[in-house]
């Protein structure tokens, strides 16, 4: 429990913790990321993906994250050496994603995909 800042609705505050315990159970009770992994984050600017995208850096994975060019500057300033894949020029659906320990499927990508990953 903590104190609501002011300038916060209820409704916010409420949801704040609600995005963060849903990023810390995608990132470490479903994908298991631990150090060393190489994690990717489909959708690191959203409210869940860029705690997951912190969440995997504080944890020591290489993180890789999807974002737009708007959004570049914002996602880098979540943690050093995150790898940017600007979901607009680049198909990261052609990637070889069974190279990732885990990928975080935040934009509900799985579609794209079939079933033939498991994605978290």
């Amino acid at each position: 429990m903590s104190i609501k800042p002011d300038g916060l609705s209820h409704e916010s505050a409420a949801a704040s913790s609600l995005v963060g315990t849903t990023a810390h159970q995608i990132t470490f009770e479903c994908a298991n990321v631990k150090k060393g992994d190489k994690v990717l984050v489909l959708g690191g600017p959203t409210s869940v993906g860029m705690i997951a995208v912190q969440l995997a850096v504080q944890a020591g994975a290489n993180v890789y994250t999807t974002a737009s060019p708007r959004n570049t500057e914002f996602v880098q300033s979540l943690g050093k050496d995150i790898t940017i894949i600007n979901h607009r020029e680049e198909k990261w659906w052609d990637m070889n994603l069974t190279d990732f320990d885990a990928v975080i499927d935040i934009q509900l990508e799985k579609k794209r995909l079939g079933n033939t990953l498991q994605m978290y």
